[in-house]
């Protein structure tokens, strides 16, 4: 098979990253593998082309995106105009090759706001610019409110404010770009203490589940915040909660994704580069590229 990942640069992936792990594995079971950054990819008289490099001889090779047996999309956020225009160049190829995940997809479910499709199991949230609806969010809730951008990733820019901070007024202005910018507003859950529940999503099955577990000192359960993650269970509710979540999700060929839950609450719904839990379930790349290959 051949197949591509458009990803962040290979310099900048590292060693023990999900996105590096399914491309061993894919290395491993000798198929082709080409790794393509998204500015380098191109359209061309009624051609996607890619600028790639060769994983097996780190050449570049200028390939046609179409005749590739599957494309992997990895590229992290931000999901900025420059993510969008690559979903459309990639939904002119979707019928010719398989797009893991589904371009136009991808584009409609952003990471923050693609919960609102499943309102009865997401916590309180409000989606302003408006700093006077964010403070009067705020006064419903003793224990205080998150504040998210829409378009980042690992708990970057995301803040708790409580409505007797002294500094939410500058901490409204700064999140929100003086009123300029959309965010995203949660009621703050306690249960945060107990983790962060990760499960991964594959082909509309629960792949596997872990919980990240904040820092002492942080309220955000991301690893790259400093959480720790470790193995975990769904409760009978998050499973079928979980279940009618999946069964939709592939229905609009998303087939890879990560969904995040806090005290059986759906708080996101990852599907550009959901991390996959392979240090703590050591044979998810195996399955993953079991699931390509029997495609």
């Amino acid at each position: 098979m051949k197949i591509t990942f458009i990803a962040n640069p290979i310099k900048t992936l590292d060693s023990d990253d999900s996105t590096t792990e399914i491309i061993k594995e894919s290395v491993k079971r000798s198929h082709q593998v080409y790794i393509v950054e998204r500015h380098n990819i191109f359209w061309k008289e009624g051609e996607l082309f890619a600028q790639a490099i060769n994983y097996s001889n780190q050449k570049i090779e200028k390939i046609i995106l179409e005749k590739q047996d599957v494309i992997m999309m990895r590229q992290d956020p931000p999901f900025d105009m420059d993510y969008i225009y690559l979903t459309y160049l990639l939904e002119q190829i979707k019928d010719k090759t398989l797009i893991i995940n589904n371009p136009s997809s991808v584009r409609s479910a952003n990471e923050k706001f693609f919960i609102l499709n499943f309102q009865k199991y997401i916590p309180p949230t409000l989606i302003t610019k408006s700093s006077e609806e964010i403070k009067s969010f705020l006064k419903q809730f003793s224990e205080g409110i998150i504040l998210k951008p829409l378009d980042n990733k690992g708990g970057t820019g995301i803040f708790h404010i409580h409505k007797n901070d002294v500094n939410r007024n500058e901490i409204i202005k700064t999140v929100t770009e003086n009123e300029t910018k959309f965010i995203m507003a949660q009621k703050f859950l306690k249960e945060i203490k107990n983790g962060d529940k990760r499960v991964t999503i594959l082909n509309g099955e629960i792949l596997n589940t872990f919980v990240r577990i904040p820092h002492k000192e942080d309220f955000r359960g991301n690893l790259h915040s400093g959480a720790t993650a470790k193995k975990a269970k769904l409760t009978e509710k998050e499973v079928k909660m979980v279940k009618e979540i999946a069964e939709k999700l592939k229905k609009l060929g998303l087939y890879l994704v990560g969904l995040d839950i806090i005290g059986s609450h759906l708080t996101e719904i990852n599907v550009t580069s959901p991390i996959t839990g392979h240090q703590l379930f050591p044979k998810v790349s195996e399955e993953i590229v079991n699931f390509l290959e029997n495609l």
